[in-house]
């Protein structure tokens, strides 16, 4: 089954993540009014299940991850995996923040970890979550807040300038959230 698709900043690439642990790319591009066309561009074989795919804003890198414990880096120009972070954990969700320069990566344990992108996705801080385990993180568009969503129901702001959780910007839901995103 599919466990994420996520269309390229341009919109000329769709990424799919599958539970056989496939991440394919396929090219998309209208054909008429009412049809468009998928060609199939990249397909990548990964060790395990694709739990969450997502590009950097430029396009240039494309992050995938899940059960293998790692998060795998394509780079969209020669479509070849670059980089392989390991973690100890499965890694149920990736978010590129809207400048590119850091990726928040979480997933099973209750912290979201910081990666910076341009020092070779190096650890630059780990957010504790308070019991939170996240399913789905999003930066805020100034990538002054990350929102992230989790098994317990809750949605939390973290500010991401000093790594704090926001008084007063704490959200309970009745039902598990799975995703969140924030307005452009």
């Amino acid at each position: 089954w599919v466990n994420k698709v996520a269309f390229s900043p341009g919109g000329t690439c769709l990424a799919i993540g599958e539970a056989g642990g496939k991440l394919a790319v396929y090219k998309y591009r209208d054909v008429t009014q009412k049809n468009a066309q998928l060609d199939i561009l990249k397909e990548f074989k990964l060790d395990d299940s694709v739990l969450d795919v997502e590009w950097s804003p430029d396009g240039k890198w494309l992050y995938a991850d899940g059960e293998d414990l790692k998060i795998s880096v394509v780079d969209t120009s020669c479509w070849e995996v670059v980089h392989k972070i390991d973690r100890e954990r499965w890694v149920q969700c990736i978010s590129s923040s809207k400048n590119g320069s850091h990726i928040a990566v979480g997933g099973v344990s209750s912290e979201i970890s910081i990666l910076e992108t341009h020092s070779g996705w190096e650890s630059v801080m780990g957010i504790e979550l308070k019991g939170l385990v996240p399913l789905s993180a999003q930066w805020h568009p100034r990538d002054q807040f990350l929102a992230i969503t989790g098994q317990n129901n809750s949605i939390l702001a973290i500010e991401t300038t000093d790594a704090r959780h926001v008084q007063g910007h704490h959200l309970h839901s009745v039902f598990p959230v799975l995703a969140i995103e924030f307005s452009p």
